[in-house]
Protein backbone atom coordinates (compact mmCIF):
# COMPACT_ATOMS: atom_id res chain seq x y z
CA UNK A 1 0.00 0.00 0.00
CA UNK A 2 1.19 3.62 -0.03
CA UNK A 3 1.24 3.81 3.53
CA UNK A 4 3.82 0.95 4.21
CA UNK A 5 6.28 2.24 6.49
CA UNK A 6 10.20 2.82 4.08
CA UNK A 7 7.88 2.47 1.00
CA UNK A 8 9.67 4.14 -2.06
CA UNK A 9 7.80 5.11 -5.13
CA UNK A 10 9.51 4.32 -7.93
CA UNK A 11 9.04 4.58 -12.09
CA UNK A 12 9.97 1.71 -14.18
CA UNK A 13 11.87 2.74 -17.09
CA UNK A 14 13.87 -0.27 -18.11
CA UNK A 15 14.08 -3.79 -16.59
CA UNK A 16 16.98 -2.75 -14.62
CA UNK A 17 16.74 0.86 -13.98
CA UNK A 18 13.94 2.35 -11.22
CA UNK A 19 14.94 5.68 -10.80
CA UNK A 20 13.17 6.21 -6.85
CA UNK A 21 10.28 9.34 -7.27
CA UNK A 22 9.81 9.94 -3.14
CA UNK A 23 10.05 7.95 0.10
CA UNK A 24 11.18 8.32 3.28
CA UNK A 25 14.78 10.23 4.57
CA UNK A 26 15.96 9.97 8.29
CA UNK A 27 19.05 12.00 9.46
CA UNK A 28 19.98 10.66 12.99
CA UNK A 29 22.72 12.29 15.24
CA UNK A 30 24.00 9.84 17.95
CA UNK A 31 26.20 11.69 20.39
CA UNK A 32 28.17 8.59 21.76
CA UNK A 33 28.95 11.15 24.78
CA UNK A 34 26.06 12.15 25.34
CA UNK A 35 23.34 9.44 24.25
CA UNK A 36 20.13 11.41 26.17
CA UNK A 37 21.41 14.50 23.84
CA UNK A 38 21.28 12.55 20.64
CA UNK A 39 18.27 13.63 17.68
CA UNK A 40 16.51 12.59 14.97
CA UNK A 41 14.33 14.22 12.28
CA UNK A 42 12.11 12.50 9.61
CA UNK A 43 12.00 15.79 6.82
CA UNK A 44 9.82 14.27 4.54
CA UNK A 45 7.23 12.71 6.82
CA UNK A 46 6.83 8.40 7.34
CA UNK A 47 5.62 8.27 3.67
CA UNK A 48 7.69 10.64 1.70
CA UNK A 49 4.99 11.12 -0.52
CA UNK A 50 5.29 15.30 -1.10
CA UNK A 51 0.82 15.23 -0.87
CA UNK A 52 1.12 13.75 2.78
CA UNK A 53 -0.57 16.65 5.20
CA UNK A 54 2.73 15.77 7.34
CA UNK A 55 5.35 15.94 5.07
CA UNK A 56 6.96 19.10 5.97
CA UNK A 57 6.48 18.68 9.57
CA UNK A 58 9.92 18.35 10.43
CA UNK A 59 11.46 20.23 7.46
CA UNK A 60 11.93 23.59 9.91
CA UNK A 61 14.47 21.11 12.14
CA UNK A 62 15.83 19.63 9.35
CA UNK A 63 16.60 23.15 7.69
CA UNK A 64 18.64 24.55 10.88
CA UNK A 65 20.54 20.94 11.10
CA UNK A 66 18.06 19.95 14.66
CA UNK A 67 16.10 17.33 15.50
CA UNK A 68 13.92 15.72 18.32
CA UNK A 69 15.27 14.21 20.97
CA UNK A 70 15.72 10.87 21.09
CA UNK A 71 16.78 10.21 24.92
CA UNK A 72 15.07 6.61 26.43
CA UNK A 73 15.75 7.77 29.95
CA UNK A 74 11.92 7.75 30.95
CA UNK A 75 11.72 9.86 34.48
CA UNK A 76 13.17 12.91 32.17
CA UNK A 77 10.76 11.88 29.72
CA UNK A 78 7.69 11.41 32.06
CA UNK A 79 9.19 15.25 33.36
CA UNK A 80 8.57 17.00 29.83
CA UNK A 81 5.48 14.92 28.80
CA UNK A 82 2.78 17.70 27.91
CA UNK A 83 0.28 15.26 28.23
CA UNK A 84 -0.30 11.64 28.84
CA UNK A 85 -1.95 8.65 26.55
CA UNK A 86 -3.79 5.82 28.53
CA UNK A 87 -4.65 2.92 26.30
CA UNK A 88 -7.04 0.26 28.31
CA UNK A 89 -8.55 -2.64 27.26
Amino acid sequence: SSNTVWKHQFGREKLTRFPILYGPVLRVNIDLADLPGSKMVLPGGQSGHPRSEHYDDLLPLYMNGDGVSMDMDMARIRRAAVEKIELRR
